[in-house]
């Protein structure tokens, strides 16, 4: 009996995005920038799988992706021109593809964050879940320690 891949959603995630984005800045027009917060993303995927019991990471990279979308919007529009060989044409086609694929992968992303972490559907609560004051009670101590009486206190 096959035993059940831990993250495998996300490990589909990251590989999905490493190909497309290995692929897509492969060719001359991609920039730095690009280079630079795929790569980011590319991390806070790995450091999700790595620490599976900690919503923060899959927070973090379900910004990151929104923000890819922008980003990548803006990347795209500025594509300096087409008098590129069709190796950077291919390139610029698969950042497209990765382009479309990221709305999909946020919405996975949000759901794994909610597993993780949060148990209501609200976009807020993913991000205030550790804020709230807990209802932690320590029971060693039942009540403060009363502060010393240095009024009948004798002198030295």
């Amino acid at each position: 009996m096959p035993q059940e891949i831990r993250n495998l959603k996300l490990k589909i995630i990251f590989v999905l995005h490493l190909v497309l984005i290995s692929l897509s800045i492969m060719g001359s027009w991609s920039t730095s920038a690009h280079l630079f917060y795929n790569s980011l993303f590319c991390f806070t995927l790995l450091w999700g799988i790595h620490s599976h019991d900690n919503e923060e990471p899959l927070q973090l990279a379900l910004i990151i992706n929104v923000i890819s979308i922008i980003l990548d919007i803006f990347v795209i529009i500025f594509y300096p021109n087409m008098d590129y060989h069709a190796g950077a044409k291919f390139s610029f086609g698969i950042a497209i593809v990765n382009l479309l694929v990221r709305p999909l992968t946020s919405m996975v992303l949000f759901k794994l964050a909610q597993e993780r972490g949060t148990t209501t559907g609200l976009l807020a609560d993913i991000f205030t879940r550790g804020t709230q004051q807990s209802s932690y009670e320590d029971i060693d101590r039942t009540s403060p320690p009363a502060p010393p009486d240095f009024a009948n206190a004798q002198r030295i």
